[in-house]
């Protein structure tokens, strides 16, 4: 936020931290959220793929106790179940944002596009 002064015509310029334009704060939010997605995202993958390893080791290791098959193999289907509502979302969310017209999955371009109201 620029202070300016009609005497001296001209802008001073930003009053330290507090100086930030509402352009900079909605750059900042955008890339914020941005970010939160893609890591949420990437995590999700991380998670599928430790919990997939260790219902494989699980089985592995089961040494031909039926419990253990099982639990291993359910641990496995809960990931790939994991692994498939994430997914499904994902699709579902770009459906639901070609139906509105509005691009959710770009969380920067649908901020920025929100902005213009």
């Amino acid at each position: 936020m620029a202070i300016t002064n009609p005497a001296i015509n001209g802008a001073i310029g930003d009053v330290g931290s507090f100086g930030s334009t509402t352009t900079d704060s909605f750059a900042k939010f955008e890339a914020i959220m941005s970010t939160v997605v893609g890591l949420l995202t990437i995590g999700a993958g991380l998670w599928f793929v430790v919990q997939l390893l260790l219902g494989a080791i699980h089985w592995i290791s089961a040494g031909g106790d039926k419990q253990a098959v099982s639990n291993a193999r359910g641990q496995i289907t809960h990931a790939i179940v994991g692994l498939a509502i994430v997914a499904g979302s994902y699709v579902l969310v770009i459906m639901v944002g070609y139906i509105f017209g509005v691009e959710l999955v770009n969380v920067a371009a649908t901020l920025r596009s929100l902005r213009r109201f």
